[in-house]
């Protein structure tokens, strides 16, 4: 084990390393529907496949995964307390977190090229570098801390606290602010930057879309569907917000003006949560209950492919560096790999009759709001210069 000091946080490596148990299954048929329309079978050949890698830590409960810098996979193991990393071929390697009980949660590539994430129960947010060395700030108090995480517009991370009910922002030196959102108990959870280069967040406990600018400044949109708990989010290359109704059971596209349209998951109570933007232009996400995982295109047309292990709750899923998507299994205590090269994606599934675009719309919304600073803390706001311009693998927590 390694430990030195490092700033405001506390560095700590320590690895495992091993290859996960491989298992590759050709799913059920697709099922393709479009709102509105009968669902209607795929010849076999047109699903892709999923292969399964077991994560070395029994019951680690694997929940969220992105992309790294160095075209691994990195991912949260709650129960484990570590991060694990698990490369395109299968090869995991996993990294203690210093504090105990942290229950790693969202993880991201930020700044620095680094891998941040957050811990739920420990009050801090945590970076790893390639090497598996471990840096932690303190944000707040033990037993409350940040849910998911995003990386910003302004080279720092941001970060919603479900229980206090903020969205918060750290600096690669550990300094961070935070910023009390407009609706109470809004529970704010997945969150990502999106097209217009704000911060755009889900609140599952208001039902509600956020937004808000780097200055502090918050707008929201309701959504049309009643208790219909969002939780993912993402940006679509059609210049979009795509988000996950988890109790609701439809996927909303979300113009960057409010407008909104929904479009019915097939599988009855299927729970979509995370979402993520493919290699081919269609927006992927997993199913917690319904044990599948969803592809929309841009024109609301859903397609399913269930997961080969049964119950295995996917909970999230990344864009990988080799062209497939990536997804955790929680309770499978697996990471999964849903085949989309050398073969390509999928070709486009016809629905037996056109979408229906709208079973609610909304155009409107509340009038921007300041964001009241909440606290401020851990040294200086040092100016950071913007990294230089490339090209980065897909930069959202899944």
């Amino acid at each position: 084990m390694l430990m030195t000091s490092h700033g405001a946080g506390t560095r700590v490596g320590l690895l495992a390393v091993g290859v996960g148990l491989l298992m590759t299954v050709s799913p059920d048929p697709a099922t393709a529907v479009g709102p509105g329309a009968p669902g209607h079978r795929v010849h076999p050949r047109a699903a892709p496949t999923i292969t399964e890698f077991t994560v070395p830590t029994s019951k680690a409960h694997p929940f969220h995964i992105t992309t790294g810098a160095d075209g691994n996979l990195w991912f949260t193991e709650r129960d484990a307390n570590k991060i694990g990393r698990i490369s395109p071929n299968g090869v995991f390697s996993e990294f203690q977190i210093p504090t105990p009980n942290a229950r790693p949660t969202g993880i991201v590539l930020g700044p620095g090229d680094d891998v941040w994430f957050t811990e739920s129960t420990s009050g801090k947010i945590g970076r790893i570098n390639s090497d598996g060395v471990i840096t932690e700030y303190t944000i707040c108090g033990a037993g409350t801390g940040a849910e998911e995480i995003a990386y910003g517009p302004d080279n720092a991370a941001w970060y919603t606290n479900t229980e206090s009910n903020h969205v918060g922002r750290i600096t690669p030196f550990g300094a961070y602010s935070e910023y009390s959102i407009p609706t109470p108990h809004a529970g704010p959870h997945n969150i990502i930057t999106g097209p217009t280069g704000r911060l755009w967040f889900t609140e599952s406990g208001a039902n509600k879309i956020g937004r808000l600018a780097i200055d502090g400044t918050f707008s929201e949109f309701s959504l049309p569907t009643a208790g219909s708990g969002p939780r993912g989010i993402t940006s679509g290359s059609d210049g979009n917000l795509w988000v996950t109704e988890y109790t609701g059971n439809r996927i909303a596209r979300m113009t960057t003006s409010g407008a909104i349209t929904e479009y019915p998951v097939p599988t009855p109570a299927a729970r979509p949560d995370t979402i993520t933007p493919g290699p081919d232009d269609a927006l992927w996400f997993v199913e917690a209950r319904g044990n599948r995982i969803g592809r929309v295109d841009l024109d609301g047309v859903i397609t399913e492919i269930r997961v080969p292990t049964a119950s295995s709750q996917p909970r999230g899923l990344a864009n990988g560096p080799d062209g497939n998507i990536w997804f955790t299994e929680e309770l499978g205590n697996k990471i999964g790999r849903l085949n989309l090269t050398p073969t390509g994606p999928p070709p486009p599934l016809p629905a037996t009759s056109g979408p229906t675009r709208a079973s609610g719309t909304n155009t409107g919304a509340d009038e921007p709001v300041p964001g009241r600073l909440r606290r401020s803390q851990g040294g200086p706001d040092v100016p950071v210069r913007r990294a230089r311009t490339r090209t980065r693998p897909d930069r959202q927590r899944s």
